[in-house]
């Protein structure tokens, strides 16, 4: 899997501190999926948006639905709120919707998901 992902320029690994905020996380991954082989593109942000700067984030963050419970042969994801100030350990205290079980890490590494 994780072969068709990098092929396609969808996984990136990232060594950043516990204090890292999610929106930092998201405003990188989104430049990476920019500036790849595949030049991915997403609407720009409107200037004169109502939205927090953090609502108008063009990927969102996944969390894990029901603990992420195997249920039809599938882990479920939904997105989840996030703040401007929330952080790397602010999910990883989480633990309904991103610790609940070994799905959540591989090799050591936290695993986040996200989706347009």
């Amino acid at each position: 899997m994780d072969t068709f992902l990098e092929e396609y320029s969808l996984l990136y690994r990232y060594d950043l501190p516990f204090a890292t905020t999610i929106q930092s996380v998201i405003e990188a991954t989104v430049r990476t999926m920019e500036s790849s082989a595949l030049q991915y593109g997403f609407p720009p942000v409107r200037e004169n948006s109502r939205l927090a700067s953090h609502k108008a984030l063009p990927l969102q963050l996944l969390g894990l639905v029901g603990r992420g419970i195997v249920r039809q042969r599938m882990i479920q994801l939904k997105g989840m709120p996030i703040n401007g100030q929330t952080t790397i350990r602010d999910i990883m205290d989480d633990k309904y919707s991103f610790f609940p079980t070994h799905h959540c890490f591989e090799d050591g590494r936290l695993i986040l998901n996200m989706c347009e």
